[in-house]
């Protein structure tokens, strides 16, 4: 994949819930985390930039509810807010800071900014001012337009030699969270040159884009049907004051073509549409000054039907090849992909409401390298762990271990049974030298599918939940009653209520503890905690099979 890398850096301090964040991007970035943890947060501080500078510094606050909604809420804020973008232009590398501080009376002020260029031939050739309170205290031009405390600069200086490419690439960022039925509402004629956050002048921009390159339409439209089949094409037309969407989908036989208009259509194929359009806005473009630089998209998954996912995933990949993507999800099948690096995953975490960005930790990717795990399966069981973040395990109650001794010198050497912990049905045999190290390290924690405690196991696994039973002298002494539940886990220190062994943080992978596949009842089950976390219509109950 080409570097297209715009952003290399970003960095805020005390925006909504970021109290500091420093992130570092890759050509195509990928956020995940919990619901509220904070992704969409990390998207808007990028609008919230390219609006201020696009609109007004007014525009963008007021939009968010003032300046005092912005600021992050703690004790020990100082009620003002910060970011520095790092990024890379045409010929040069340039910075910009900015902090904001939010006034009593609901007012707001511009407290410094920063911005500086240098070109990438010579270290010499540079520009730069620096403002504080509304004056220019120091620029490398003979003339500038003087400041104001109450707007960002980048814009009247865009004029001078060296500025105007800062403001230009920053002012065009575009970020979206498609809206279907904004996409729907028919809308006055516009110069469609960057498609709108919510995608309600979609229509515009896919006409300007069929004007400057057919070639570029043409791409959308084979890609939109692939998504979603049937789909011929998509056109504009003038219809009174507004302009439209007006779809060609083949209607019984292949020559026999129907006109819809996006009224008609549904809202994965319309929100579809707008992420084709977001992501190709600018390709074939002559004019590449007018192109977006970084495009990003919240949860592209949405109200796509999960056998278009892997398409999906095609379509940000190549979008990527021409402009930084950034993309927050929730998708396995996205993380899962066998060309995502490893570089590319995110983690949001949220801890005492206190949004934390970052790259996952080393021991996450020792986990990947070694196929021990797939991103998407990591991010079931919440297990996605920050490079700084230090995780605290969850123990059990007190007790958990008594009726449960596996000695170390019984391990086999991965024998192929089914293991509760690595999900129903998976054969450990596969996991090879890696998983027969943890288990040397942490003999205590060893699934009973791996290993023979103080009670022989059987072979097959349990019928419901692809353990593999034992035998219960206290239940049955002659062997005929298999009691399932009681094993060891090789995942994890938390403790299960249903099966009483150390299984895997079933609350956090939401799989019910008696069930081989997802559970059933999962929307009762309780989002913390990997103890108490149990399906409450299942019951912590130990089932017997005879």
């Amino acid at each position: 994949m080409p570097d297209t890398r715009f952003l290399h850096r970003v960095v805020f301090r005390d925006y909504k819930s970021i109290r500091h964040g420093d992130v570092a991007l890759p050509p195509f970035a990928v956020l995940v985390g919990p619901n509220g943890s904070g992704k969409s947060n990390f998207l808007d501080a990028l609008r919230f930039v390219a609006e201020a500078l696009r609109e007004s510094l007014d525009y963008a606050l007021s939009s968010r509810g003032g300046a005092a909604q912005v600021v992050r809420r703690s004790i020990d804020s100082r009620d003002q807010f910060g970011m520095r973008i790092d990024c890379a232009l045409a010929n040069s590398s340039a910075s910009y800071a900015f902090a904001v501080r939010a006034e009593p009376d609901g007012s707001f002020q511009v407290l410094r900014e920063d911005c500086a260029a240098v070109s990438r031939h010579s270290a010499e050739d540079r520009v730069h001012y620096s403002i504080r309170n509304g004056r220019i205290v120091s620029c490398s031009a003979s003339r500038l337009p003087p400041a104001m405390p109450d707007r960002l600069y980048p814009r009247q200086a865009a004029d001078i030699a060296g500025f105007g490419l800062v403001y230009d690439s920053l002012s065009r960022m575009g970020l979206y969270s498609l809206n279907p039925e904004s996409i729907r509402t028919p809308r006055p004629p516009d110069a469609g040159k960057l498609l709108r956050r919510d995608g309600s002048n979609l229509a515009n921009v896919l006409h300007r884009i069929g004007e400057r390159s057919p070639e570029t339409k043409q791409l959308i439209e084979d890609y939109l049907a692939c998504a979603v089949p049937g789909i011929a094409g998509v056109d504009c037309r003038v219809a009174g004051s507004s302009q439209i969407l007006e779809f060609r989908q083949v209607v019984g036989d292949e020559s026999d073509l129907r006109r819809f208009s996006a009224r008609s259509m549904s809202d994965g194929t319309l929100r579809v549409l707008g992420m084709l359009v977001a992501l190709f806005q600018g390709l074939g473009d002559r004019d590449r000054k007018q192109d977006p630089r970084l495009i990003g998209i919240e949860e592209p998954e949405y109200a796509v039907h999960p056998d278009a996912l892997e398409l999906l995933g095609d379509i940000l990949t190549h979008a990527a090849e021409h402009a930084q993507v950034v993309v927050t999800s929730h998708s396995t099948d996205l993380l899962d992909r066998s060309d995502l690096a490893e570089e590319s995953i995110f983690t949001v975490s949220a801890e005492d409401s206190e949004t934390r960005i970052g790259s996952t930790s080393e021991g996450t990717r020792s986990v990947l390298r070694e196929r021990l795990s797939t991103p998407g399966e990591l991010m079931r069981m919440n297990q996605l762990h920050l490079a700084s973040m230090i995780v605290k395990p969850e123990l059990p109650p007190s007790g958990c271990f008594d009726s449960i001794k596996l000695p170390r010198r019984n391990l086999p050497p991965a024998p192929a049974r089914a293991c509760g912990a690595h999900g129903g049905g998976t054969s450990v045999a596969g996991r090879g030298r890696a998983v027969a190290r943890w288990i040397a390290k942490a003999p205590e924690r060893v699934c009973a599918a791996l290993g023979s405690g103080h009670q022989d196991l059987t072979g097959s696994p349990c019928a419901n939940c692809r353990r593999v039973p034992r035998v219960d002298a206290a239940t049955s002494s002659s062997g005929s009653g298999l009691v399932h539940g009681r094993v060891h886990c090789a995942r994890g220190p938390a403790g299960c209520g249903a099966c009483r062994g150390l299984a895997a943080n079933h609350g956090t992978t939401r799989r019910c503890c008696l069930r081989s596949d997802w559970c059933l009842h999962r929307r009762t089950l309780r989002e913390r905690g990997g103890w108490s976390i149990i399906c409450k219509r299942c019951g912590p109950r130990e089932r017997i099979l005879r």
